[in-house]
């Protein structure tokens, strides 16, 4: 159950990072910001989620895949907190950090979870299982995409 509601919350914050390339734009408009500074956030975040998730499977070995979970959704929740208090005072550096990399490794860890419980629940299909999960990461990112509403331009 625990996995299965990680990747639900995985699916869903997929989506709104994957959708914050709709914002880059908006961003930069309300803000002053140059387009290419603002898309750093989104390159950030992508790279923090790979490191983290390399370090969140040998967490999820250590600690389990609860521990892991709550982590990275408590992670996840104040980064993106934190981003919005980095828009609304307009500080580009807080927003790098909070959404960046605070997000960042709590969507990493959150990322790690469902594959590697699946993998322990179907250890004869590793290859299959693996790509389903990423295949609903994927699907995650395009329902909720379609969802969202897309900002003005």
């Amino acid at each position: 159950m625990g996995a299965c509601c990680s990747r639900y919350r995985h699916h869903v914050d997929s989506g709104h990072r994957l959708r914050l390339v709709s914002f880059v734009r908006p961003i930069a408009a309300l803000h002053g910001w140059e387009v290419k500074v603002v898309s750093r956030v989104f390159m950030l975040i992508i790279g923090v989620i790979g490191i983290s998730a390399a370090f969140g499977g040998m967490l999820v070995d250590k600690k389990g895949p609860k521990f892991v979970a709550t982590l990275g959704a408590c992670l996840y929740g104040i980064g993106v907190l934190l981003g919005g208090v980095a828009l609304y005072s307009g500080n580009f550096w807080f927003l790098l950090f909070g959404y960046g990399v605070i997000a960042g490794i709590g969507n990493g860890l959150t990322y790690v979870v469902p594959i590697a419980t699946l993998i322990r629940w179907f250890p004869d299909k590793r290859g299959l299982i693996t790509g389903l999960a990423v295949m609903g990461f994927g699907f995650g990112a395009f329902f909720i995409g379609m969802i969202y509403p897309r900002p003005h331009r």
